[in-house]
């Protein structure tokens, strides 16, 4: 029996990033994140496959923002899920969060593991391997950095290589 497929890289195209770091800017020095939307390719010939970010839903108007965290208007949240998923003619799917580090590298913190977990273990996600993309930076004078990590079938968490895709 073969095992989990892994992903090998997850794909972010040119406007996905820049909406995501505009949207960490925009509430920088409080934390903001969201969910991102997309598909995987078909599986290669070492076994992985690659995920592809088409979209990235915010965090809504009744999100609540710290310098530590932040919770989503999550109603909003599923309705735009819902939009883009129509949007996209159903050929995309919920892959997992997106959140920022306005103060700090993009780390995952323990609570940024256990909300990982809790999507794993959430049935009506339908993501039993989710992504959680963060951007952080140290200083304000400083670029955002992105980094991903993906919680595995068999519980742990491992670190996903972002790529860029120009001209999507």
């Amino acid at each position: 029996m073969r095992g989990p497929q892994l992903t090998e890289y997850i794909w972010f195209p040119v406007p996905v990033l820049s909406d995501l770091v505009e949207q960490a800017r925009l509430y920088a020095p409080a934390e903001t994140g969201g969910i991102l939307v997309g598909h995987y390719t078909v599986t290669k010939p070492n076994g992985q496959r690659d995920a592809v970010v088409t979209d990235v839903i915010g965090p809504g108007p009744a999100a609540t923002r710290s310098r530590i965290a932040f919770e989503p208007d999550t109603e909003w949240q599923t309705a735009e899920l819902s939009r883009v998923y129509a949007l996209r003619d159903r050929r995309v799917s919920y892959l997992g969060d997106w959140h920022t580090h306005p103060t700090g590298q993009p780390v995952p913190s323990l609570r940024d593991l256990k909300t990982l977990e809790t999507i794993a273990a959430h049935t009506a996600a339908r993501c039993p391997e989710p992504f959680m993309a963060i951007l952080g930076k140290e200083g304000m004078e400083q670029d955002w950095n992105i980094a991903v990590c993906q919680h595995e079938a068999l519980g742990r968490i491992r670190n996903i290589i972002p790529r860029t895709i120009r001209g999507f």
